[in-house]
């Protein structure tokens, strides 16, 4: 229950995570009186977030992200110049010397940056200040995707307004006045944010403020394409109120693409992401099938309650039979750490199938998805 009170409080869909606990800290901090740490709350959330964005990009893994996302925008598109300074070539997707120290730039940008803003030093802030700005304004010209969009603009105008209009650089003398209870929630959200860099399967990238690091856990859900499994989630579907995710029927041709294409995005800009074409025919083997298109993949755990739930939540609430329904769970790689693991479950019977990834074998197979199919995952 009181997950649940959390959950309404601070959370959305991911669409509106950054409607939701991105500025939890913040609206908190909102609610003390000015002389009681008010604005000195509002500025830490926000450095917060920044600070530990950056830091969740320290590692091999976002040195993958800047180049797909720089070459998708309406700006940068087509630039041949730019996708041979990125992308090694089209055969070998892996990133450029030039676009891993772009990439570590970057990074530094997000967790330097806010220091500088808590340096009681003219120079000091308004580099930290611009360098934050300009990271904003360079990210939603891409431009973004997904949500994003308003972590990004919204987070821009915070600052513009919290360290500069409001007050110049971050203000000590009412922090120096903050409640005690906020102070506690401040460290606890510290801990957190520590504890879930280095142990992100426990905590979720959000919750720890790991934005599009390149490096979260994925959940993959495949249902069985038939009358059984439809008439099973329609039942759910209308004591929710909600439509019926399944079809078995073909798709439209252009609906498959677009799902081909994020899912295609996905595997250039993450990095636990190089594998997924073993695991899925992992998944095949397990399950006894042949094909990929006897199943249909769906995101279940968003379809039921959102995205925050224990992905097996999805089974109590549809209640499959074994084999019917699928989970394949790759984990996230920990700040220091150099492996991470992967699971797949029948959502009937638990567990099938783990084992471990390294950074190493990652980055063996990062040049096209192909190259996973080789690799022995143990």
């Amino acid at each position: 229950m009181l997950c649940d009170v959390y959950l309404f409080v601070f959370d959305m869909t991911q669409f509106y995570a950054s409607s939701g606990h991105a500025y939890g800290s913040m609206l908190l901090s909102a609610c003390f009186p000015l002389h009681r740490g008010r604005m000195a709350g509002i500025q830490l959330g926000l450095i917060l977030q920044w600070f530990f964005s950056g830091v969740g990009k320290i590692g091999p893994w976002f040195e993958y992200v800047n180049g797909p996302f720089m070459l998708q925008s309406r700006l940068l598109r087509g630039q041949n110049w730019l996708r041979r300074l990125l992308i090694e070539s089209d055969e070998t997707m892996k990133p450029t010397r030039s676009a891993k120290v772009l990439a570590h730039t970057a990074a530094a940008a997000e967790y330097v940056a806010p220091v500088l803003l808590m340096i009681p030093n003219d120079l000091a802030i308004w580099t930290g200040f611009w360098l934050l700005v300009a990271m904003h304004i360079y990210i939603l010209l891409m431009p973004a995707p997904f949500d994003v969009y308003s972590w990004n603009l919204c987070f821009c105008l915070n600052g513009i307004y919290l360290f500069y209009l409001g007050h110049f650089g971050f203000d000590f003398q009412s922090l120096s006045e903050m409640s005690g209870y906020l102070i506690a929630f401040f460290i606890m959200e510290l801990l957190v944010c520590c504890y879930g860099n280095i142990w992100p399967d426990q905590v979720g990238y959000y919750l720890s403020h790991r934005y599009w690091a390149g490096n979260w856990v994925q959940s993959f859900f495949f249902v069985k394409k038939t009358q059984r499994v439809k008439d099973k989630l329609e039942i759910v579907g209308q004591s929710k109120g909600i439509g019926n995710p399944l079809f078995l029927e073909e798709a439209p041709y252009l609906q498959v693409c677009l799902g081909y294409l994020s899912f295609a995005y996905l595997w250039l800009a993450t990095f636990n992401m190089k594998c997924i074409a073993r695991l899925i025919e992992d998944f095949l083997q397990v399950s006894g099938t042949k094909s990929v298109d006897e199943w249909q993949m769906l995101k279940l755990t968003g379809w039921l309650c959102g995205e925050f739930r224990d992905e097996l939540y999805a089974e109590k609430e549809c209640k499959f039979d074994e084999g019917e329904a699928y989970l394949i769970r790759v984990g996230a790689f920990g700040m220091f750490g150099h492996t991470a693991t992967w699971r797949i479950y029948d959502l009937r019977k638990g567990v099938v199938r783990e084992g471990t990834m390294s950074v190493q074998m990652m980055r063996s197979i990062d040049g096209k998805p192909t190259d996973a199919c080789e690799l022995m995952m143990a």
